[in-house]
């Protein structure tokens, strides 16, 4: 695998797993922070009914957000959303302020309340909460997905350029010839490739040189031959 490859391949995968790590840390938080946000709204509600003392009159109700809540007292439900059971739920009994219950085939987040004689439920599905987790995740990780292959682009752009000094300096040695000792020279070197052009100079001074000196040895041992041939002749 080329340098260029290796690279691209590798910043991308970093960049990745940092968009699944940032968007797996987004989800929690989202998690956490809405969590507290439903909580507060399922109180508010338990304190309003409970403070209600007129609740019964405009039973049922009905409360958006898919909320479910009751209001009991003596053990009779006396007021109730439309959307929740006839029957009194059994864990308000047993439970006060935050749970997580199952009940009508779904699970729920419950928070429970008593003042005096009255009991207050008020749940929540928790697939809500999960739904509305995701969509923040959503919205927050989207542009962030659809900006990965810009990066790249970038990356590739950067690496390419960078790597430009080296791609030159490995054609001109591909290109070279075997009598080929000219000097090379990459414009715009990089500094890390400087000592590598100025060692391969220097090398192809020093081969230059001895082929000068051999060519001059031989061009002297034939003339020296010659001359005693032509002494004898």
């Amino acid at each position: 695998m080329s340098i260029q490859r290796y690279l691209i391949v590798l910043i991308i995968s970093i960049i990745t797993l940092a968009s699944f790590f940032a968007a797996l840390h987004g989800y929690r938080a989202s998690m956490t922070q809405l969590d507290k946000v439903f909580d507060t709204q399922l109180q508010a509600i338990a304190e309003v009914l409970g403070s209600n003392a007129d609740v019964s009159r405009s039973a049922p109700l009905l409360v958006s957000g898919h909320y479910v809540f009751q209001v009991i007292e003596a053990g009779q439900v006396i007021a109730r959303s439309a959307n929740a059971p006839a029957a009194q739920l059994s864990f308000g009994a047993l439970s006060r302020g935050f749970s997580d219950d199952t009940f009508m085939g779904e699970r729920w987040r419950t928070f429970t309340l008593s003042q005096g004689q009255r009991t207050v439920i008020v749940a929540q599905p928790a697939q809500q909460r999960v739904e509305s987790a995701e969509y923040v995740l959503y919205e927050a990780i989207f542009p962030l997905v659809m900006t990965i292959p810009i990066i790249g682009l970038l990356v590739l752009y950067v690496i390419q350029q960078s790597l430009r000094p080296l791609r030159v300096l490995s054609d001109e040695l591909r290109e070279k010839g075997v009598n080929d000792l000219a000097p090379i020279h990459v414009d715009g070197n990089a500094e890390e490739l400087k000592p590598i052009e100025t060692t391969l100079n220097r090398l192809f001074d020093r081969l230059s040189a001895a082929f000068e000196r051999e060519q001059q040895l031989s061009a002297n041992a034939a003339h020296g031959l010659r001359t005693p041939n032509s002494v004898l002749t």
